[in-house]
Parts: C-alpha cells; sequence; structure tokens
C-alpha cells in the first residue's frame, strides 16, 4: 500500500489505507485491538478519518497485518 506522494495527505487517507489493508487481509477490528492493545472505537475513528492514529499506533497496526514500513527522512 503507497500512500498518494504529496508534501502532505488527508487525515482519511491513512484510513482508508488501514481500513483497506485490513479487509484484503480478512482482519477484523476486534482482533487489531486484541493484537495491539488499541480501542476498536479508536481504529473505527482511524478509519473513517475522524481522528488520526500516533505514528506507534500506525506501526503496530500495520505489523498486525504483516506490512513491512520504511520511514525514509532527508
Amino acid at each position: 500500500m503507497i500512500l498518494k506522494q504529496t508534501t502532505y495527505f488527508e487525515f482519511t487517507d491513512i484510513g482508508q489505507s488501514i481500513r483497506q489493508l485490513r479487509k484484503e487481509k480478512g482482519v477484523s477490528i476486534a482482533h487489531i485491538s486484541k493484537e495491539t492493545g488499541l480501542s476498536p472505537s479508536a481504529i473505527s475513528r482511524w478509519e473513517r478519518g475522524i481522528r488520526v492514529p500516533t505514528v506507534k499506533a500506525y506501526i503496530d497496526i500495520m505489523n498486525v497485518l504483516g506490512v513491512r514500513l520504511e520511514i525514509v527522512t532527508e
């Protein structure tokens, strides 16, 4: 999953990436919650673009989904 390459991105881009990957992998919000200790309501808010997860929470979710993240700084 690659987010749109821009100088910024919308909150919904993050949530949409979480939701899309979660559905592709057949993983429930409850499963992510159990594995990460994050609340199901928080995950749902992130997927809907209402809130944005912390970097740690996003990495934890991606780890549960089996997605390798690379952070590049210039």
